[in-house]
């Protein structure tokens, strides 16, 4: 009995030493790793730390950028583990910048006199609930960034999402540390979507980085030199032969174009009919020709519609959802991204060289007539599949429109004294980037399909040879669609999911079985 209450005895005090040695080790490790304060990004896009365009953007500053953090101190439980990120994003730009960023939090509660400073920079107060002593209480509180470079200032007025915080506070650095910042025209007549309705997500973005003005054709006598990149957007209004004038000679000029048209509208109870603008045969004589279909696609997105009998949602093939595989994988334009949803888009065919597909369809789309049937409850795909060009891009020298034909009559405000400019008829290098839909860039569409968006901002970002961010702006979409099967492939997927289960069990059943008579057989030998 004392032997084995020794042994006992000797076993437990091993056993305390083991987990002594193991708490000692872990809190040596503790220390350790918080005084090095060493991380791990397992994220596959690295989505936790600053991607290589920012670190390049912070290390290239010639000067001290300044940057202010206006954090209420008494931000509620909810909100604040964003002050907690913000602050360690800010420090990480620090640790980068070798100095020249300077990072300073600021309370607007207790400091006198910052009211102004807030309303200079653009900082604005938001409502948040407290509760205090046991009441439920709304207070006003600030949340956002400044940004200043010399006498330069950019704001983040509200840190609203972590996930774009990179993409904002290093487009903001860029804005203030470029000596000339590109100008962008976006036209506001002939029926284009409004830059304050359904176009507005994307018209905010661009105007807190470049310097926009809206263009309306109706009345203008010319598109300034100063405009590098103009910008239309779902014209639904004819162009006149002097509009679609400045356009081309906006071009000859080596101006970048990004357009997102159409060759139909949708009306009620998805009515569909024939729209010409004129924009398109501007675009054919370039070479690039917008086919009069609507494209349907196997590879399809989740749609909504309300009925007289309620609201119902349905895979439909006319909202086409292009995967990864149909993204361009030698341009950063696209290559980041998972997927989009192009709804009811027509489609490109291009003769000259200079001319690069962006986005293709899967090799199941089809393409129907524009008065067809766009009813979701009756769509079957046609006979002539095949992988057809979405959206393109064009760099190269052009030739006017208007080279063998007389310079139209400007509009009547142009007045007697207007002079019109020599017409050129051979261009320069210009740019285009055409997409054969404008829903997909709308704020309802946005709104369910994040990676539109970045579509749509990458292009403009590449037209205004502004590149850097498309890395940082792709890196926080995680929409992964998954992968169209063949029926063939379902079928297996679905059987095999069935049986396999009972199928193990049968034989992990008849292996068990096996087992136990032969041991039965040696017991009884």
């Amino acid at each position: 009995m004392k032997i084995a209450f020794s042994k006992k005895l000797k076993k437990r005090s091993q056993a305390l030493s083991m987990v002594a040695i193991l708490v000692v080790a872990i809190l040596l490790i503790n220390l350790i790793v918080s005084a090095v304060q060493l991380r791990l990004d397992l994220t596959e896009n690295k989505e936790f730390s600053l991607s290589p365009i920012t670190k390049t953007t912070i290390k290239n500053l010639e000067d001290v950028v300044n940057i202010k953090a206006y954090f209420s101190g008494d931000l509620n439980a909810r909100l604040q583990p964003i002050k907690s990120s913000v602050e360690d994003i800010l420090s990480e730009y620090a640790a980068q910048s070798h100095g020249n960023i300077l990072i300073s939090f600021v309370d607007p509660k207790t400091t006198p006199g910052i009211e102004h400073e807030l309303s200079t920079v653009g900082i604005p107060p938001i409502q948040f609930e407290i509760i205090d002593n046991d009441k439920y209480e709304l207070a006003n509180g600030y949340m956002g960034l400044g940004i200043f470079y010399g006498d330069k200032t950019e704001a983040i007025p509200v840190v609203q999402s972590l996930s774009t915080l990179e993409y904002d506070l290093t487009a903001a650095i860029k804005k203030v540390t470029r000596e000339e910042i590109p100008v962008i025209g976006y036209i506001t007549s002939n029926g284009t979507t409004g830059a304050d309705t359904a176009f507005a997500p994307i018209y905010k973005d661009i105007s807190q980085r470049f310097t926009v003005q809206n263009i309306d054709l109706s009345s203008a006598t010319e598109i300034t030199d100063e405009i590098g990149i103009l910008i239309l957007a779902g014209p639904t209004e004819q162009f006149t032969d002097w509009q679609l004038y400045l356009i081309d000679q906006f071009m000859m000029k080596g101006g970048s174009l990004v357009a997102f048209i159409e060759n139909h509208t949708i009306g009620e109870n998805l009515a569909a009919e024939p729209l010409s603008t004129g924009i398109e045969k501007l675009l054919k004589h370039y070479g690039l020709t917008l086919e009069e279909k609507i494209i349907g696609d196997a590879s399809n997105s989740i749609a909504s519609f309300r009925t007289q009998f309620g609201q119902f949602i349905t895979q439909y093939p006319m909202w086409v959802q292009i995967p990864k595989t149909g993204m361009n994988p030698e341009s950063a334009i696209v290559n980041r991204l998972e997927g989009v949803v192009l709804p009811w888009a027509s489609y490109f065919t291009f003769e000259k060289d200079a001319f690069t597909s962006l986005i293709n369809t899967t090799d199941q789309s089809w393409t129907k007539n524009i008065t067809d049937s766009l009813d979701p409850t009756n769509q079957q795909p046609g006979t002539d599949a095949g992988t057809r060009s979405l959206a393109v891009q064009f760099s190269g020298s052009l030739t006017s429109y208007f080279k063998d034909k007389d310079i139209p009559a400007p509009p009547e405000s142009a007045g007697e004294a207007f002079s019109i400019s020599d017409k050129k008829t051979e261009g320069e290098t210009a740019r285009m980037y055409v997409v054969a839909d404008n829903d997909f860039a709308t704020e309802g569409f946005l709104l369910q399909h994040a990676s539109n968006s970045v579509l749509a901002l990458n292009i403009i970002d590449a037209a205004a040879q502004d590149e850097a961010l498309l890395s940082i702006r792709a890196r926080t979409i995680d929409n992964r669609p998954i992968e169209q099967l063949s029926p063939t492939k379902k079928s297996f997927i679905k059987w095999g999911n069935i049986l396999i289960v009972p199928v193990i069990l049968i034989v992990l059943g008849l292996l068990r079985s096996t087992l136990r008579k032969r041991r039965s057989k040696k017991a009884s030998a």
